[in-house]
């Protein structure tokens, strides 16, 4: 198992847009990478899938985002959202490549991410 750090810091780019840096640290050089993703507004938590090919960003209670990360940022982002409308997520946990749990204040709730 490999546990990496991920640190995201704040930029102003010189056209007024907002990007967030974000860092990924981890045990070795080819686990560590960094790179640039539009500010969408606060992250309550991100994770690498287990081969690093999925990014998923949680930015609310009621979904998760996720995009492609092939050494850098895809364009294309979807997401899921809970099963339940007044379902809270409460974390997330990659069980495998393609899985993905979320951990709810309703039980718990299995998806498959392409």
């Amino acid at each position: 198992m490999c546990f990496l750090m991920i640190q995201i810091n704040r930029y102003l780019r010189f056209d007024l847009a907002v990007s967030q840096s974000v860092v990924v640290k981890g045990p070795t050089e080819q686990t560590s990478t960094s790179f640039r993703m539009e500010d969408k507004g606060p992250v309550i938590s991100i994770k690498f899938s287990p081969d690093q090919q999925v990014l998923a960003i949680q930015r609310t209670k009621a979904s998760v985002e996720f995009v492609n990360f092939h050494g850098d940022i895809d364009t294309v982002e979807y997401s899921q959202s809970c099963k339940g409308k007044n379902t809270a997520i409460l974390g997330f946990v990659w069980t495998y490549i393609n899985e993905v749990v979320f951990v709810t204040d309703h039980g718990v709730e299995l998806y498959q991410v392409q």
